[in-house]
């Protein structure tokens, strides 16, 4: 029976559109038994492939396709693994030449293929070529050749193209029958169907940067997956030679696998007693070297044992050692992440900083010795020192034993259509527009678009042209489109790493597995998550501030700061992790939190489906007496979340308590309701309820608990996660509140670059009476810096003052520090610095300090500059400056405008450091109205003082003219509709940069819908 041979997939990077899942259904469907993929250079789908054989009833064969050269001739050979050792070698024949990027050299080629069969599909070969050619005597000595050089070659060929193809291939089978070579089927599959042909067309075009009616594309054509029937009208003699082989190729593999690398201790115990040791010496540290409670020294033990019984020692010892590393090399480390909060072991090695007995934390929610899976400890560092962690794991374990994980990029609904659009000649303002449309979802896909989004819906239906884009785009949509290395991934193997999984160099110095992460586990490779968290970085960066003039360990600042929970209970958290958004803020303020419990809760509630038990959670806190229990005995479990199941580890505890679970069984309920796993669900559900009967619990209860608890497990958080994930927030909020200059120049420092949030940042900073200085030429650097009162803005925030421009005016000012206006200037444009980059940065204020208004300093530059020229001298072939030789010219002085100054300081900063031009006009005028921000949160009739900062005509239904305009004020910007009758009445005054108090009636969030405007002029 033929069989489907020589498959490119779509992880051949944009050579293919076929995906492994159609490819493996196409078989099934067409009766094919056997199918192989041959990805071209890579294995990146096997693993994935093979799951997919295993459920369709389908035998695989391994291949994979391989460009090789030859006397300078490159030349792609299929191979085939006839066993484990042969997947082996293929594996490190694709690490090979994805390591250099380059065909594999004939020789080592061959050396490598060791239990392996060799295929020279004759298609677009150097054989079939000089054939066609009629140079029939030299392509039968170059085949000659080849079969005296690698053994066991066999020789592909697929269906008639054409006629001269067609004798092509009677003189090869001709030539290998006499030979004995095996002649076998094999069309190159690169697209599931002939309907496809346009989809791989309008792929080649986007890799060849390309329209699709260019002449110049070139694609290859019938390379669709070929049915039952195409394959058998081959030759007799074929079919024999394809059976044979696949039955010589075939076998059943399990995948080599591997183990953790063995932590290389130089105690003199195994490492077994050394983990249990420093455990003990670190439980011993924890409890200050006090006497140990019976409660810890029991939970310790018990998952000393859990952990030794299924082989996990090593791993707790190499994650204890790059923590180590990291905290003697002066990085902070977080202080956890996800489950493993819930390990006393985690706690007492100081991978962990959370005391998991304190807040009722589960080891088994963390491992589970009866679901046996990888543990999975995943550490936050700063974001600019996690990939020197790294490094150190690479150095211990060697680079073959340590790598990272590919991941893929796809081709996602809005750049699929950018993509396809632009191979279409669809014009950009048109794929902009439709673009716009999305719903702004990362995942979403274009089908979820078109039902979610009218707008989306309608525009594709408004013209041809859409919708022709859309129906060649959704082919494309989700294919692998580009590789790229995991976030923080990395993989650890006692074996060598290309004798059990694939690699690929991703740049010089990271090489990766060539399978995704959800392929990692099943070959006995440990991946660990080293994750890098930028606010980390503020919480180091403040901490060593303060640590220069006050003593402070961030993680034994006092949980029960009344500073910190006033700032929390005000939702003053602009720049406080996790409890930044509007919703937290509201949260937040309902609550008003006064414990770190309560802190964890608000994380664990504030996401979708939680937030419906919100209501219920405020108004039993602010009624405790009055909180009903499902039962009694169930109030020791609920009773920190006021009689919400918030918590997974709350439903355990409940299976625990009422059904007489163990944690771990426990745990597997949890993990099967949450999953909907009916499977599972049926036996346990029967289990739980003759468990709580064998306790004494009535049956309509044991029934009325288990519904209760398979609701909640949708809405139930990792207590373990909110619990170390509230300790950053927590820390982030300490410092706001009791080291807010220092905070806030961390804050501002993340956001240069950023005007949106430099201009956020900087109001709330004026709000709270912090002055915020302009850049100062004289005293400012590349960051925000701290002054006695306040912060001063840095140089590079400055339009047009990059990096390379302000580290020129530090280093000219170190060696010839400013003294007055006209001695900087003659430096600075010695210095590269022109005189449009000096009068912006005079227009930003950077050269107040000399006490000169600005446009006095601007319409004097000319005449500085010719003073330069005048004292300019040369100095052993270097340009210096003698001021003796002539006087100083005298500047001619003019008179600023505030106004003026303000905005052209806005235009050169992006946000206004001081007052903004609307609080001056309100001061001038002494106007009393609501500033945009607070009446973004009003319903109702509202009246707020705006600068107009956009108009845009409308025309209604009826023909009439209505007007949408914005707004901005000190603290936002609001959208605001007039109506064709308002409009009317005050179109004379509503024009771009006018000063209007506009009442009005808000009934959405951020639009105001217009009812009379007053006009203010400047004084």
């Amino acid at each position: 029976m033929p069989a489907l041979l020589w498959n490119r997939s779509a992880f051949s990077l944009q050579e293919s559109i076929l995906r492994p899942r159609e490819l493996a259904e196409f078989a099934k469907q067409q009766g094919f038994d056997t199918v192989c993929l041959t990805d071209h250079n890579v294995m990146h789908g096997q693993m994935a492939f093979f799951s997919l054989c295993r459920k369709y009833g389908l035998r695989i064969l391994y291949g994979i396709e391989l460009d090789v050269v030859r006397n300078d001739t490159k030349v792609s050979y299929l191979v085939y693994a006839t066993s484990v050792t042969g997947y082996v070698a293929m594996m490190k024949l694709s690490s090979r030449i994805s390591d250099t990027h380059q065909p594999l050299p004939f020789d080592d080629f061959i050396t490598m293929c060791t239990d392996c069969r060799i295929v020279l599909p004759l298609s677009n070969c150097v054989f079939t070529d000089l054939l066609l050619k009629g140079q029939q005597e030299e392509s039968f000595s170059l085949l000659n050749e080849l079969t005296e050089t690698i053994p066991n070659l066999s020789v592909m060929c697929g269906p008639v193209r054409s006629r001269l193809w067609d004798i092509a291939n009677e003189k090869t089978v001709e030539y290998c029958h006499l030979h004995g070579i095996p002649f076998l089927i094999g069309n190159l599959a690169t697209y599931p169907t002939a309907e496809h042909q346009q989809s791989f067309q309008i792929l080649q075009a986007i890799l060849q940067d390309k329209t699709l009616n260019d002449p110049a594309l070139k694609v290859p054509n019938n390379q669709h997956l070929l049915t039952m029937e195409e394959y058998c009208f081959l030759p007799e003699r074929m079919q024999k030679d394809t059976e044979k082989f696949v039955t010589e190729c075939y076998f059943d593999m399990d995948f080599p696998s591997t183990s953790l690398p063995v932590y290389p201790s130089s105690q003199g115990v195994d490492n077994n007693e050394y983990l249990k040791s420093l455990c003990i010496a670190g439980l011993q540290k924890r409890r200050n070297n006090k006497p140990i409670p019976t409660e810890y020294k029991t939970r310790l033990l018990q998952e000393l044992q859990v952990i030794q019984s299924m082989g996990f020692s090593d791993y707790f010892l190499i994650v204890w050692d790059f923590i180590l590393f990291a905290r003697k090399n002066n990085i902070y480390v977080g202080p956890g992440r996800g489950s493993a909060a819930g390990s006393l072991v985690a706690y007492c090695l100081g991978i962990t900083h959370v005391d998991p007995i304190r807040y009722n934390l589960l080891f088994e929610r963390f491992l589970n010795p009866q679901r046996i899976t990888m543990p999975d400890i995943d550490v936050d560092f700063p974001d600019n020192k996690r990939d020197d962690v790294i490094a150190y794991v690479i150095r211990k374990y060697g680079e073959e034993h340590v790598c990272r994980i590919i991941t893929f990029g796809t081709f996602g609904a809005k750049q699929v259509l950018r993509d396809v659009g632009k191979v279409l000649s669809v014009q950009t303002r048109m794929i902009d527009a439709l673009i716009k449309t999305i719903p702004n979802d990362p995942k979403i896909t274009l089908k979820e678009a078109y039902t979610q989004s009218k707008n989306f819906r309608e525009l594709v239906h408004s013209d041809p042209v859409y919708v022709k884009l859309l129906q060649q785009a959704q082919p494309l949509e989700g294919l692998p489109r580009h590789r790229s290395v995991h976030a923080g991934g990395v993989v650890l193997s006692g074996k060598p790493l290309h004798d059990v999984v694939p690699l690929i160099r991703m740049d010089t110095n990271t090489v990766a597995t060539q399978y995704s992460k959800d392929y990692i586990e099943p070959l006995g490779l440990i991946k660990m998550d080293f994750l890098s968290l930028r606010n980390l970085t503020t919480i180091d960066e403040i901490v060593q501030e303060i640590q220069l003039h006050t003593p402070l360990d961030i993680l034994k600042i006092p949980l029960n700061d009344p500073k910190t929970y006033t700032l929390l209970s005000n939702a003053d958290t602009v720049g406080v992790f996790q409890l930044e958004t509007e919703g937290m803020k509201e949260l937040l303020r309902k609550l008003k939190p006064q414990t770190f419990d309560e802190i964890a809760a608000c994380l664990a509630l504030y996401r979708p489906g939680p937030m419906e038990n919100i209501p219920v959670y405020l108004k039993n806190r602010q009624n405790p007496s009055g909180i009903t229990y499902p039962h009694e005995d169930l109030k020791p479990i609920l009773q920190e979340t006021y009689g919400v199941i918030v918590y997974q580890e709350q439903i355990m505890q409940i299976s625990q308590k009422m059904a007489g679970f163990s944690l771990a069984k426990a745990d597997i309920l949890r993990k099967a309701m949450s999953k909907k796993d009916e499977s599972i669900l049926t036996g346990l559900k029967e289990e739980f309820i003759a468990g709580c009967i064998a306790n004494k619990y009535d049956s309509k209860i044991a029934h009325s608990i288990y519904d209760l608890i398979l609701k909640f497990a949708d809405y139930g958080f990792n207590k373990s996660h909110s619990i170390v994930y509230s300790l950053v927030a927590y820390q982030m909020a300490y410092l706001k509140a009791n080291f807010p200059l220092t905070f806030y120049r961390s804050l501002l420092n993340s956001a240069i670059g950023r005007e949106d949030k430099l201009q956020d940042y900087i109001q709330e900073i004026k709000q709270k009476n912090i002055k915020v200085y302009p850049p100062d030429i004289m005293k400012s650097t590349n960051q925000f810096e701290i002054t006695d009162d306040g912060l001063l803005i840095p140089l590079s925030c400055i339009k047009g003052v990059g990096a390379t421009v302000c580290k020129t005016v530090l280093g000219t000012r170190s060696l010839h520090p400013f003294t007055d206006y006209i001695d900087t200037v003659v430096y600075l444009q010695n210095n590269k610095m022109n005189t449009g980059l000096i009068e912006t940065a005079i227009s930003a204020g950077a050269f107040d300090c000399f006490n000169l208004s600005r446009t006095t300093m601007k319409e004097n530059i000319a005449k500085i500059l010719q003073y330069a020229q005048l004292v300019k001298v040369e100095d052993n072939g270097q340009s210096a400056f003698d001021f003796g030789l002539v006087p100083k010219p005298a500047l001619t002085t003019y008179a600023d405008s505030s106004v003026d100054n303000m905005n052209k300081q806005y235009d050169a900063l992006g946000f206004y450091p001081g007052q903004h031009p609307i609080e001056y006009v309100k001061k001038i005028h002494d106007i009393h109205a609501m500033t945009i921000k607070y009446a973004a949160n009003t319903r109702g009739e509202v009246s707020v003082f705006v600068q107009i900062s956009k108009i845009k005509e409308h025309r209604t239904k009826k023909g009439e003219i209505m007007c949408f305009a914005v707004g901005v004020d000190e603290t936002g910007s609001m959208d605001f509709a007039i109506m064709p009758n308002t409009y009317n009445r005050y179109r004379t005054i509503l024009y771009k940069g006018n000063y209007l108090l506009i009442n009005g009636k808000i009934e959405d969030r951020n639009s105001c819908l217009a009812q009379n405007m007053i006009e203010y002029k400047l004084k």
